[in-house]
């Protein structure tokens, strides 16, 4: 949330959901002041300070905030501060502090002899430190610095990080969002920040990006950049055509300018479809816009007025097949899905309404993985029961039992796990078969929620309940 008239007015219209958010953090506080990815893990340094930073920008943008339970979570950083040799969570603790009023400007700069080992958005978060501290001479060379480190064309521009830091979920799409927020706080008229935005604008899927930690920062410094680049003053109108004929037009302002607007082809040719963005001249004068040019669809958003309007096109297809075989991602963990007699382990030759049925999965990293999720969709003449519930995994030899967070929903069980080390884990849970029938069950997924391009299914199942 950030403090802009733009996120105030848009969050305001959801109090409820503000407030629900905020409950669920407090609840989630551990005993020691911090935070874990769920309720029950270990307190994480990381986790800590995103949560105090959070709840100090809800504070900042006038929503009532439990001071006791932020104070806490401050305090909570104060150890992993000096103790932590990871100098990118060190310059994130700094950023989070100085933002709360109780940064160290001393410790801040003594991070600057040693920024060549930091990840490039650590060095954002060490900028705007420096810069919310008074330091815009040093925050200014570390900003010049990572400008040097863009990856520009003609038209974009984004920042990539020699490796990953996992643990800190990042991403080179979190990354540009960064050092845009940096640019535009000590920088503001360098002309890497358009192309910047059009990049992050490109790299969007649908109405969000790659993860949540990406769409976060991003919306975060797009609301910077729309305050800094007047884009908030928006009058204008657009209309989307679809080849040959109006879907839909809009008018926006200033007061709908963050609204999503969402227009559904439902039509589309068989055969080939090809869409290709393009900037067209439109049919009357005034008007100009981006569009898309296809062979055989034709995609085209005009707009007249004063403003920026950006789109997003995404298609969404689904294939016809009565069985879906087990796959995985280059590097991605195999998974395998059995259902089993609740008492003898053994694979089930049949099933009767009323049986219980031990679901066993097991997954295979080739690596360790972070922030892990499990999911296994239920056969719909079965719904999960509530206990029993177990993770393992092997590791020198010995099955280790280990905390996962697990949630039985109504049509598929959910395990998330903090982190998986590499090897053989298994998850275990019991369904009752509750309708006789012939279902279908899809396969089971497993993916580090912050790397969703890593990925591994099981085989679907065909699942045979009896009266």
């Amino acid at each position: 949330m950030r403090s802009t008239d733009l996120n105030l007015a848009q969050i305001k219209r959801h109090p409820n959901r503000c407030e629900e958010g905020l409950q669920r953090l407090y609840r989630f506080q551990h005993y020691d002041g911090g935070w874990g990815w769920w309720e029950a893990d270990e307190t994480g340094a990381y986790q800590t300070a995103y949560v105090v930073y959070g709840l100090n920008e809800a504070k900042l943008a006038g929503f009532e905030v439990n001071e006791e339970v932020l104070a806490r979570g401050a305090e909570a950083l104060r150890r992993p501060l000096v103790e932590t040799e990871n100098l990118n969570l060190k310059a994130y603790i700094i950023y989070v502090l100085t933002k709360y009023g109780e940064g160290d400007i001393s410790l801040a700069r003594s991070l600057l002899d040693r920024q060549a080992q930091l990840d490039l958005y650590a060095r954002a978060y060490l900028a705007l430190a420096l810069h919310l501290s008074g330091d815009d001479v040093s925050a200014r060379a570390l900003v010049d610095d990572l400008a040097s480190k863009s990856i520009e064309t003609a038209a974009t521009a984004h920042w990539e990080e020699r490796e990953r830091d996992w643990q800190m979920m990042s991403s080179d799409g979190r990354t540009t969002a960064l050092v845009l927020q940096a640019l535009l706080a000590l920088d503001p008229e360098n002309p890497l920040i358009p192309k910047a935005v059009r990049w992050l604008m490109r790299n969007r899927l649908g109405g969000y990006w790659r993860t949540t930690q990406e769409t976060a920062a991003t919306i975060i410094a797009l609301a910077d950049y729309l305050a800094v680049s007047g884009e908030l003053e928006a009058d204008y109108r657009y209309q989307v055509i679809v080849n040959g004929e109006p879907l839909g037009e809009e008018v926006v302002t200033r007061e709908n300018v963050a609204e999503h607007r969402e227009f559904v082809v439902t039509d589309l040719v068989a055969g080939d479809n090809e869409i290709k963005i393009v900037k067209v001249a439109c049919s009357h004068p005034g008007q100009e816009g981006l569009g898309t040019d296809p062979f055989t669809n034709g995609v085209r958003a005009c707009k007249e007025g004063a403003g920026r309007l950006y789109f997003a096109t995404t298609l969404r297809y689904y294939l016809e097949r009565d069985r879906i075989e087990a796959d995985r991602s280059s590097g991605g963990p195999a998974v395998r899905r059995e259902y089993l007699h609740p008492e003898t382990g053994e694979p089930l030759t049949e099933v009767r309404v009323g049986d219980l049925i031990r679901v066993r999965l097991t997954v295979d990293l080739p690596r360790d993985m972070w922030y892990v999720i499990v999911e296994d969709p239920l056969p719909a003449g079965a719904e999960a029961v509530n206990f029993t519930l177990a993770t393992s995994g092997l590791r020198g030899g010995q099955f280790e039992v280990y905390w996962s967070h697990p949630e039985l929903r109504d049509e598929k069980a959910v395990f998330f796990t903090t982190r998986l080390w590499e090897g053989t884990h298994e998850y275990t849970y019991l369904i009752r078969a509750t309708t006789a029938g012939r279902f279908r069950a899809l396969p089971a997924e497993v993916t580090p929620m912050y790397e969703p391009e890593v990925w591994g299914r099981s085989d679907s199942a065909v699942f045979e309940i009896k009266p």
